[in-house]
């Protein structure tokens, strides 16, 4: 039996990209000859909470600032939870694990690693952390919170067997700091679970108005600023359109400010995995966006949840090469880099509504050639 514990920041109870993630491998990978430990720091108490079964343990503790919109709250807060996890630890008997797998965006995971008894450790990369900060001017470069968080970051790296990023581009970055610490660089895209998708059938109205869809965080990378334009022109021009926000995010309240006197813009809390593929089907589009200080070719997980239901999207993403390629090759929707181009994208659709008709079509059908469970679990496992 393989022995594989992960680590992240993100699982049960939190309702997001990242935690499903997680979520739909280890649901793939328990059909195997895995016994799988998860530690994770967004438990639903300050105390450990443990579940056993006969080949999952969970082990789970509350930072309570894991959604807060201060980062040096989140990262207090991460760090006095691994320690926690830590001590935990330390008391008990854990078999050696074959295998360490590290989700970040938490950058900390290295604290906990000096305990743990491994064979192998990789990490898979989210966010860039600290060069994300550093791009969106949250911290300076040269100011004391990017050495801090740049030791941390090495601090990982330095642990490191191997380390998966979401993009070629990333593999750039890691480039000189494989070459210190001897890790083994390759790409793994963000995957989904394509089995158990909701079977509804969505009755088409006449005179619609049409719905789009943005799930997930909205925060500092996502724009808020640029979904409020979006929404504004639409309502400017008389284009008939709903729009529909599920999610969090530190940017969430000042999105619901600025559409405060709007009557078709509607927002609601994380759903379930399930409630959340049956909203996909009953929308139009999908919006993805992200910022122009968003440097890597960011690959945001919602973009999967709209594919796997073959689902028009509207990305707007300043110079992802990755995405353009993905959107454009497949026909998934309508991809912008500049600004000027987005709200072209908006006009082509409003005036003419056929254009929509044969995009997204083929999105289950790439999810499963190159974003499923399947090719994460070849890479990740060499599970064919």
């Amino acid at each position: 039996m393989y022995h594989l514990c992960i680590l992240t920041s993100h699982f049960y109870p939190v309702k997001s990209s990242c935690s499903s993630l997680f979520k739909d491998l280890i649901k793939s990978l328990l059909k195997h000859d895995f016994k799988i430990t998860i530690m994770t720091i967004s438990g639903t108490k300050n105390k450990i909470k443990i579940i056993n079964t006969k080949k999952l343990t969970y082990v789970g503790i509350n930072n309570e600032n894991l959604k807060s919109s201060k980062n040096y709250k989140r990262a207090i807060g991460d760090i006095v939870s691994i320690f926690k996890l830590m001590n935990f630890y330390s008391k008990k008997n854990f078999s050696v694990f074959d295998q360490v797998l590290i989700y970040t965006p938490s950058i900390f995971w290295g604290i906990l690693l000096l305990k743990l008894k491994k064979k192998i450790v990789s990490i898979k990369l989210g966010d860039l952390y600290p060069k994300w900060l550093v791009d969106h001017n949250i911290i300076g470069k040269l100011s004391l919170s990017h050495f801090f968080l740049k030791f941390f970051e090495l601090f990982l790296y330095y642990q490191a067997d191997n380390i998966f990023v979401q993009t070629k581009k990333d593999v750039n970055y890691l480039s000189n700091y494989s070459k210190i610490f001897r890790f083994n660089t390759k790409v793994i895209y963000n995957w989904i679970d394509t089995n158990n998708l909701p079977n509804l059938k969505i009755i088409k109205k006449k005179n619609k108005y049409l719905r789009f869809l943005f799930l997930g965080v909205v925060g500092v990378a996502q724009d808020h600023n640029l979904l409020f334009k979006i929404i504004k022109y639409c309502n400017d021009n008389n284009y008939k359109s709903t729009f529909y926000f599920i999610g969090s995010g530190s940017q969430k309240e000042d999105l619901i400010r600025l559409t405060s006197t709007y009557k078709n813009v509607f927002f609601f809390s994380e759903k379930s995995i399930f409630q959340m593929h049956t909203i996909v089907k009953k929308c139009d589009i999908c919006l993805s966006t992200l910022s122009k200080n968003f440097y890597s070719e960011n690959f945001p997980g919602k973009i999967l949840s709209y594919m796997v239901n073959n689902k028009p999207i509207l990305v707007h993403s300043p110079n992802n090469n990755f995405l353009r390629d993905l959107i454009d090759n497949h026909s998934l929707g309508f991809y912008s880099s500049e600004e000027k181009d987005l709200f072209l994208n908006i006009d082509l659709i409003f005036k003419n509504l056929h254009s929509l008709k044969n995009k997204g079509q083929n999105g289950l059908k790439v999810v499963e050639k190159y974003f499923s469970c399947e090719n994460a679990k070849k890479i990740l496992f060499n599970i064919k």
